[in-house]
């Protein structure tokens, strides 16, 4: 007996085994494709987030909103008296107090709210000038105590005194209400302060004219050499040890403090703006594992880091400091290249502020290495990595990478594909299951109608 044409579906089905079978493969291809783009990205935010648990980043910082309150302009409005010589050898407490009220909490936020100036010869001409312009404006001066005694003010609080050999050998004059403890004549400090009068006190040498500024407190400060001693920065380095991990710990005082504030304050000065940075090595794996074996040897050294992943930043006020940076930023970087078991990371800081790099994905820098330096992980453990002080710091935006997208697009197309081959399959095995039937009842017709021709016969 001859078989039917689309014996494929005897059985009514629409589908036959063969065709069947391609679907399903085709049907698990599009399933594995989906699960593998899901699994790589899922890998990767992984890696991400165990590398970030590496280090202990700066997640906890607490936003503060500073509120300065106003100085009422009425307490010394006219009540001053400096217009005339004689008259600046003179200290009202009607005017003074209100000033030492005023500032008592403050602190340099306080200050640098109130937009202050360092008292510079320009400040002090202007204050000469037209000083009744100027009551109340906030000043900051560093300079040697060239003279200073503690008096009781009212209500029993202590006041210190006191005049002030700024750098340039001209004098101010101060009177705050806390100092640091053992401070003596001679030390070198800084005060933030309100301008209250031109003032008159009489020294060794005779009599010493200058601003009087009012504070809360004096802080202990560093005097700035003209110019960098290379020497002395030589031996600080020299002096610094590295951290270990079986409990050499020396962390970032001491030597370590005063070499990187040093090479801070030669960057801030432009003290390697013409250096050859295309002559300083590449921090790649190789010398990275000798900066860790022996850093001794890599101290000071410069380096070119190369496109790395930032793995956190973090930009903060430091306080008074030797190369007097306002801003300094800090930050951790990382490398898929740095393979070694020693470190895949580094700490930094940068004297300037690089607050807009902080949502940046990768970044270069130039920097030198200091010490290598043990911190503490977020799940307790110690670990080292090497610290360096940075030159610069910049985002690297690499070019349009559309991979991801093109798989995407590709998984969505190749579906698409599978989607529209089940349909038109369907409608196919649907049009041959119809003709199917029309062939089965035109046999049985012409089946019906050759018996009825034989029983005529």
């Amino acid at each position: 007996m001859k078989k039917a044409p689309f014996e494929a579906a005897p059985d009514g089905k629409l589908l036959n085994s063969g065709e069947r079978k391609k679907l399903i493969s085709m049907g698990v291809l599009v399933v594995l494709v989906i699960v593998a783009f899901v699994y790589v990205r899922i890998q990767d935010s992984n890696r991400k987030a165990r590398e970030l648990n590496e280090i202990a980043t700066n997640d906890d910082e607490i936003s503060v909103q500073l509120i300065v309150p106003e100085l009422d302009p009425e307490l010394l409005a006219g009540k001053i008296l400096d217009a005339r010589e004689g008259d600046r050898v003179l200290l009202q407490r009607e005017t003074l107090d209100p000033l030492l009220e005023y500032t008592d909490s403050f602190h340099a936020g306080h200050f640098s709210a109130l937009g202050i100036r360092s008292l510079d010869a320009e400040a002090r001409a202007e204050l000469s000038s037209a000083p009744e312009e100027h009551r109340g404006e906030a000043f900051l001066a560093r300079g040697w105590i060239d003279d200073m005694d503690q008096r009781v003010g009212p209500e029993g609080r202590r006041e210190y005194h006191g005049r002030l050999r700024l750098e340039d050998e001209s004098y101010c004059h101060f009177v705050v209400r806390d100092i640091p403890d053992g401070l003596i004549v001679d030390d070198f400090v800084r005060i933030d302060g309100l301008f209250l009068k031109l003032y008159r006190t009489e020294a060794e040498s005779g009599w010493v004219e200058g601003p009087l500024l009012v504070g809360a407190e004096l802080i202990d400060s560093w005097p700035r050499p003209a110019e960098i001693d290379k020497e002395e920065l030589r031996s600080k380095l020299a002096l610094i040890t590295d951290d270990t991990l079986d409990g050499g710990l020396t962390g970032l005082g001491g030597e370590t403090f005063d070499a990187q504030w040093l090479l801070m304050d030669d960057i801030l000065r432009g003290g390697y703006d013409d250096m050859d940075w295309e002559q300083a090595p590449t921090l790649e794996d190789g010398n990275l594992v000798n900066i860790m074996t022996n850093g001794a040897e890599w101290r000071g050294a410069p380096f070119n880091i190369p496109i790395a992943r930032n793995m956190d930043l973090w930009t903060s006020a430091p306080g008074e400091n030797p190369a007097r940076a306002d801003k300094v930023t800090m930050g951790w970087i990382g490398s898929w290249t740095w393979t070694n078991n020693k470190s895949a990371v580094l700490h930094y800081v940068l004297p300037d502020d690089a607050e807009n790099l902080r949502g940046a994905r990768l970044i270069s820098a130039r920097g030198f290495f200091v010490k290598n330096f043990a911190y503490e992980t977020r799940d307790g453990n110690l670990r080292v990595a090497p610290f360096f002080v940075l030159t610069q710091l910049e985002e690297f935006i690499p070019p349009a990478d559309n991979t991801i997208k093109y798989i995407g697009f590709g998984v969505c197309a190749l579906a698409g594909a599978i989607i529209v081959l089940i349909y038109f399959g369907l409608r196919r095995d649907k049009r041959r299951a119809a003709e199917f039937q029309a062939d089965l009842v035109r046999r049985r017709r012409a089946r019906r109608e050759r018996a009825q021709a034989k029983q005529g016969d």
